[in-house]
């Protein structure tokens, strides 16, 4: 005889048994289905990439709720330790909704089985249904979307009738729920498109923007008094997932050497996930000034407003080592986003049609992280068309402008050869942007601040006449001899800086007028 829906929910693990105990409240039954969630650590202001998702999703979860809308459900899928769970319990927080959580395992600790935590979910739903301000939280809901009757009857979980683990089954529960849901999902692989298409709001997760990774390690380690350095390389390195740095913070707050314990934690989950190291970009050893960029531009105005109006394209062009580059990253901290830094060299394909594939996927994967794409080596890419020789040259400026014309983003194309660039290409950019050596004010400001990054005292006085002379002295020439000089290990002086940067300058052909000692004393 086949059983109908209904009568399954006398099969979810402990209802009998909490029928005949002594309940003070409907609320104790409950907890037995969907445990009151904790407190998130954050609010919905800490996930500024998401904030307009956040406002959407925090209106139509309350209007839901407040109606009693059947078949609300919001689906936050993406790789594991993005910080889904927790943008659920602030987003219901946001909204003034009680939220319940699906357990995993019984009271005992017993692991409960997908088709079990659906009969759970449907439980929830039917003594917490007619209550306001409540909604319900199915977190890693992969298998019990995947689960299908076949699976079920191998499991001994199903009795062949079609109950839970059901397609039918599964469409009916998301579309009768009349308590709204927030689902929680990492792979999504094996879950029918039936029942994706049910998802009202469905949000993808990539990886987390600095600002929101200061935000989270702030909330975690803030207790911790990490040398600001350690704090930085959690900071920047784009690999540090939520989970990661909550995890870091909990070993490193049970032991004496927390910084060390902080980064080893997290070196060590992202070799285990196959990621990238912790640390992330090499630190520079000169603390980014912006005002020793120069520009032909006003670069404080240029970074507020791509903050109020964070969509362009740029041209960052100049010799190597003036800042492009840095800059670019720069914006991208300031605007609360990551950068997506691609060379051209790594986007060259070797068939016809290749390359093009290549440039459309960069903006499509910049377009889903919201991320400030940077092209490095872009005359590569936006060489003259007048001087082209084979049509597949053509074919890929016309896609990359293509591209730049649809992107809805900042994107910023560096070059150190402007003159090579195609004009009809230039005139795409909404800003050209020249960077040139540095003027003699700011050379003889970074020579003291590269001294005092290495231990030194400030000589820029000294040494004024000298530093005007080397005409084509850049950021990077410092950056360059102070990773010499902090390798080397040997104390330094002004005298010994001078003379690296005469080296350094000289080396790349630029112009070092008097090659004598020149110190004004």
């Amino acid at each position: 005889m086949r059983c109908p829906l209904e009568a399954k929910i006398s099969l979810v693990e402990g209802l009998a048994d909490s029928l005949f105990e002594d309940n003070s409240s409907i609320d104790d039954i409950v907890q037995r289905f969907g445990r009151v969630s904790p407190a998130p650590k954050l609010g919905v202001g800490d996930f500024p990439h998401l904030r307009r998702d956040a406002a959407i999703i925090t209106d139509y979860l309350v209007a839901s709720a407040a109606q009693n809308t059947p078949g609300c459900n919001v689906l936050l899928h993406g790789e594991p330790g993005l910080g889904k769970t927790e943008f659920a319990r602030a987003v219901a927080q946001a909204a003034g909704l009680t939220l319940y959580e699906v357990p995993t395992t019984t009271r005992a600790g017993v692991p409960l089985k997908a088709s079990m935590r659906l009969r759970a979910f449907k439980a929830c739903q039917r003594l917490l249904a007619g209550r306001e301000s409540v909604a319900v939280l199915f977190d890693d809901c992969d298998d019990a979307l995947a689960a299908t009757p076949m699976i079920a009857v191998e499991s001994g979980d199903d009795d062949g009738t079609g109950s839970a683990g059901s397609k039918a089954w599964i469409n009916e529960l998301l579309e009768s729920n009349t308590v709204p849901c927030v689902w929680v999902a990492n792979d999504l692989g094996w879950v029918d498109s039936a029942h994706l298409r049910r998802f009202d709001y469905p949000l993808f997760f990539r990886s987390v923007p600095p600002v929101v990774r200061r935000r989270i390690a702030e909330a975690h380690m803030g207790g911790l008094d990490l040398p600001h350095a350690v704090f930085e390389r959690v900071v920047a390195n784009e690999h540090n997932t939520p989970a990661a740095i909550a995890k870091a913070a909990r070993v490193a707050g049970r032991t004496d050497a927390k910084a060390v314990a902080v980064e080893n934690v997290l070196r060590q989950t992202s070799l285990l996930l196959g990621g990238q190291p912790a640390g992330g970009r090499r630190n520079g050893i000169v603390p980014f000034d912006l005002s020793l960029l120069n520009a032909n531009r006003d670069l404080v105005a240029l970074r507020d407003g791509l903050i109020a109006r964070p969509s362009a394209s740029l041209c960052f062009y100049g010799p190597p080592g003036t800042g492009k580059t840095a800059f670019a990253r720069h914006l991208a901290e300031s605007m609360g986003r990551e950068v997506m830094v691609r060379r051209a060299s790594s986007i060259l394909g070797s068939y016809v049609g290749e390359t093009e594939r290549s440039i459309a996927a960069m903006f499509m994967e910049a377009a889903e992280m919201d991320a400030v794409l940077v092209l490095d080596e872009a005359d590569s890419f936006l060489g003259d068309r007048r001087g082209a020789h084979q049509q597949w040259e053509v074919t890929q400026v016309n896609e990359l402008l293509t591209q730049m014309e649809a992107f809805e983003g900042v994107f910023i194309a560096t070059t150190n050869l402007k003159s090579n660039l195609d004009p009809a290409s230039m005139r795409r950019f909404a800003l050209k942007l020249r960077f040139d050596p540095l003027a003699p004010g700011q050379r003889e400001r970074l020579f003291d601040a590269t001294l005092a990054a290495l231990g030194g005292e400030g000589e820029a006085a000294r040494f004024a006449d000298a530093l005007r002379q080397l005409d084509a002295l850049t950021p990077g020439d410092f950056e360059a001899v102070a990773q010499r000089l902090h390798l080397l290990g040997e104390p330094v002086d002004g005298e010994r800086l001078y003379r690296e940067l005469v080296d350094e300058v000289s080396e790349k052909g630029g112009t070092t007028r008097p090659v004598g000692f020149t110190a004004r004393l």
